[in-house]
């Protein structure tokens, strides 16, 4: 049986191991908690998930980098850095050093409260959409660490985490304003606001784009690689998703300005459609700059990014009522909720318009006569 012992302060736990061996750790506020502590130790003991005593000391960071990190298969290089970037950020300054057995669901709660203060963007707080992947990730981890045996339970299952929707609402461009844009780039960069306003493609997808993957035969752009962020390769290893890899049609307008940009600036490393200006590969970094300064040229936000044309596509489409399950498929989202709840509030709302149409067609339809439309006496 567990037992509970006091050392100064605090209390610690000495529990059996299954090697007859007794494991301590010290460090509870009350002798409850101590004697709480053991009794879990010795119940995963029994179960055969005994927590090596070494491995209760194991700091968050640790873990990290010794496991964690070589568990990672399914991300792209771009996602990697990005979980590397949050980690190191925002995780381990608050919890590199603490032995991931000490951290307590009351800690997480306080570092979730003062994340709420950190600025990410243009001086802007995080939103609570970020906040929340920000959580999911640490979530993951301590997930990871309880399923190989280092921890016996995550502090997130005590933790209710509810779904957090992006707190932005899309704006998408008018026609004006993407032929303003235009006009405002440089003529080798003006093919990069056609191609998302005309396909709905990711910047990266854009950037990546070299000439074989458009086929002037079938009228169709084959979306099949990404630009890496990376400068020491050209493409990422994989799309963003599985539903990424997709077929869009290519307009005639869209066809015109390729076969013009292509005769006229001709293409760059790996048959890319752009290039810099020493006709390198135009990296993400460079071509944001440009779109930035022109947008702010024609009175844009200087937050709306090379993004807000894949959201002026889908716009544009839903105007011209466009099936929604269409607009999922170009855009490669991986279900439906996603573009409903990116672009749902783009839809109109207007509900007794809804409710006349449907009267019209019944009407139309002469199902109803005239008496079964009068009320009964």
């Amino acid at each position: 049986m567990a037992t509970v012992r006091k050392r100064g302060k605090t209390y610690s736990a000495r529990w059996l191991q299954a090697d007859k061996s007794y494991a301590e750790k010290g460090g509870f506020a009350t002798m409850k908690a101590a004697k709480l502590f053991g009794m879990e130790q010795e119940i995963a003991v029994k179960r055969g998930r005994g927590i090596r005593s070494g491995d209760l000391k194991m700091t968050l960071a640790e873990f990290i980098e010794v496991h964690w990190k070589r568990s990672l298969t399914r991300p792209n290089a771009q996602t990697k850095a990005d979980y590397q970037n949050t980690i190191n950020k925002y995780i381990l300054p608050y919890f590199g050093m603490i032995p991931m057995s000490e951290i307590r669901p009351l800690d997480i709660k306080a570092w979730q409260a003062k994340l709420t203060h950190e600025e990410k963007y243009f001086g802007k707080p995080l939103s609570q959409y970020t906040i929340q992947k920000y959580l999911n990730l640490f979530a993951s981890i301590l997930k990871e660490a309880r399923d190989n045996d280092f921890i016996n339970r995550s502090p997130f299952e005590k933790i209710h985490r509810k779904k957090v929707k992006p707190q932005r609402t899309v704006s998408p461009l008018d026609i004006v304003q993407v032929n303003s844009l235009v006009e405002h780039l440089t003529d080798s960069l003006k093919l990069m606001v056609w191609i998302p306003f005309y396909t709905g493609l990711r910047p990266s997808e854009v950037l990546g784009l070299t000439l074989d993957s458009i086929d002037f035969q079938a009228k169709e752009v084959l979306v099949k690689r990404q630009l890496s962020r990376f400068t020491d390769k050209v493409f990422e290893e994989n799309l963003k998703t599985e539903n990424s890899k997709r077929v869009i049609p290519l307009a005639p307008s869209l066809e015109t300005l390729v076969k013009q940009h292509v005769e006229k600036f001709g293409l760059g490393p790996e048959e890319l459609l752009f290039k810099n200006r020493t006709g390198g590969v135009l990296r993400y970094k460079d071509a944001a700059r440009s779109f930035r300064i022109a947008a702010r040229a024609i009175g844009l936000s200087e937050r709306e990014g090379l993004h807000v044309l894949r959201h002026t596509f889908a716009s544009m489409l839903i105007q011209q009522g466009v099936n929604i399950k269409v607009i999922q498929a170009l855009l490669g989202h991986a279900n439906i909720s996603e573009t409903l709840d990116t672009y749902g509030h783009l839809y109109p709302q207007d509900t007794s318009n809804a409710i006349m149409a449907l009267d019209a067609f019944v009407i139309g339809s002469n199902v109803l006569s005239t008496t079964n439309l009068r009320l009964a006496d």
